[in-house]
């Protein structure tokens, strides 16, 4: 009796929740998907795939909601989700949409209160705090790091020059996370970075898989997956290596008595120094607590914030960008002229030179369109929105704008939105300014695209000088597209392979 009392009572919850589906869907008036949504999981168990399917099912879904106007209604779990690839719905939820949603949550089992994933009542302190780090000034004592860092990696790269295949992402790791754990948190040793690489990529693959199943993102339901152990050895592994530079830094202030508030100091210092130091880091959400002084896990936060947002974003850009010119020799060569024509052919490259490179950011806007490393945004509505379009975005539900079809919608790309075409971002064609968002928009906007840029203009123009990129052998198509996955960042299923040629021989 009991048995079958439980099973009455199963029946009818469902038959509730699915008429509460079904009121929300009306209420909003959002095309729903074509793709059947199931009890409890909803439309999440097209993404308990393979990577690649999974990046499959979210470009399919993007796509859907370009064939509808913009949006489409999908359901992960039990919570709602709106999914737009529109440039206008996506601008009026950048703006006013500045809360995270429960999905990204779990990026704070890592960055705790960082500012990637912070409440709204943190975020905004910290950000206050944060933005005067990436001014010019401090961004331009930086060029350096990023110029050193360049020309080592591209002395490692000539034992690969004229042997095959590589993957050009393992050695823009090695050159990003340098770059980072000198600029950013000011010295680190090769061992430790290669396990912080790795400890990354790692909480990288199972978060995604929580991410995309709902019933993983239950700590308790998580404790019994095989994966629970490795997720939190990952994060204690990058806690460990950001809270051992933070204390030695700390250590070596208090025995020298060093002071950091000098405003006439002329050498560049580490974020992580300006951000212990930085004048008002105190009141809610800031850094300083009892004593003026930020705690060691408050600095982790921001730092690793910081590291994986400047780090893992400027590697898969500067990966794609490599492998796009292997594909298209015409564009590496235009490239590589311009390269001759502001720089030289050996002269050392100057801060002053990248603003000229007008060519080359083109290109990497071009790949960043095509190519976005945070493929989706997702946000949380708190109140009530209604759009031009008579839609509703209704308090408490989520938004996902899929920003690898926005940047492909054809409304603002034209018919050719799938082909790698620089010059659409130099022929003064105005686009809709929400149609390429590839670090985000409004006041949560990624505040290191500026420090991004840089790298990336950096390390493209040292290796293009020194090396022609060539595809694998078996893949000569200037049309071909990447096989892509989705796991926090978008990567090339291939491993981002390509072949070097020396320019010098």
């Amino acid at each position: 009796m009991f048995i079958v009392l439980v099973l009455i009572a199963l029946i009818l919850w469902l038959v509730w929740e699915q008429c509460r589906m079904w009121r929300m869907e009306r209420c909003s008036g959002q095309p729903a998907s074509r793709r059947r949504a199931l009890p409890l999981l909803g439309h999440a168990y097209l993404l308990l795939g393979s990577e690649a399917n999974r990046m499959s099912i979210l470009a399919a879904v993007g796509r859907e909601a370009i064939e509808n106007g913009g949006v489409v209604a999908a359901w992960l779990g039990r919570s709602f989700y709106t999914i737009t690839s529109d440039a206008a719905v996506a601008e009026v939820v950048l703006r006013h949409c500045l809360e995270k949603t429960a999905v990204s949550d779990i990026l704070r089992h890592l960055c705790g209160n960082g500012t990637v994933s912070a409440p709204v009542t943190i975020w905004r302190s910290r950000r206050k705090l944060i933005t005067p780090m990436f001014s010019t000034r401090h961004l331009r004592g930086f060029f350096s790091t990023f110029s050193r860092k360049s020309a080592e990696m591209s002395d490692r790269l000539r034992l690969a020059a004229g042997r095959g295949v590589i993957s050009i992402a393992k050695y823009l790791s090695s050159y990003t996370l340098e770059s980072v754990c000198e600029s950013i948190l000011g010295e680190s040793n090769e061992k430790e970075r290669s396990e912080f690489l790795y400890a990354f990529e790692e909480y990288c693959r199972i978060a995604v898989l929580r991410m995309s199943n709902p019933l993983l993102a239950v700590e308790a339901v998580f404790k019994l997956h095989p994966a629970y152990t490795s997720y939190y050895r990952s994060i204690r592994v990058m806690w460990d290596f950001i809270d051992e530079i933070i204390n030695t830094k700390i250590s070596l202030d208090q025995n020298t008595n060093s002071v950091f508030e000098n405003k006439d100091i002329k050498y560049p210092k580490s974020f992580m120094e300006l951000l212990m130091y930085a004048p008002g880091a105190g009141g809610a959400g800031g850094l300083r607590g009892t004593g003026g002084s930020p705690s060691v896990a408050e600095l982790r936060e921001e730092m690793l914030v910081l590291a994986l947002a400047g780090g893992d974003t400027s590697t898969v850009a500067a990966s794609f960008v490599c492998c796009l010119l292997a594909q298209q020799p015409q564009v590496q060569e235009r490239l590589y002229n311009e390269l001759l024509e502001v720089i030289g052919e050996k002269r050392a490259i100057e801060i002053e030179d990248l603003p000229k490179l007008k060519y080359m950011e083109a290109v990497i806007n071009e790949s960043l369109r095509l190519y976005p490393p945070v493929p989706n945004m997702l946000r949380k509505v708190l109140k009530d929105i209604t759009l031009p379009s008579g839609v509703k975005l209704m308090e408490g539900t989520g938004v996902c704008i899929n920003v690898w079809c926005l940047h492909r919608n054809p409304h603002y790309w034209g018919p050719d939105a799938d082909v790698f075409n620089p010059d659409r971002f130099l022929d003064n064609v105005k686009h809709h300014p929400h149609a390429f968002i590839p670090f985000g928009s409004g006041p949560r906007n990624c505040i290191g695209y500026r420090y991004a840029m840089m790298s990336m203009k950096t390390v493209l123009a040292t290796l293009l000088r020194s090396y022609k990129f060539l595809p694998p052998p078996s893949s000569g198509d200037t049309n071909k597209t990447f096989s892509v996955k989705f796991d926090i960042m978008l990567r090339d299923l291939g491993g981002f392979k390509l072949q070097l040629e020396s320019r010098s021989t």
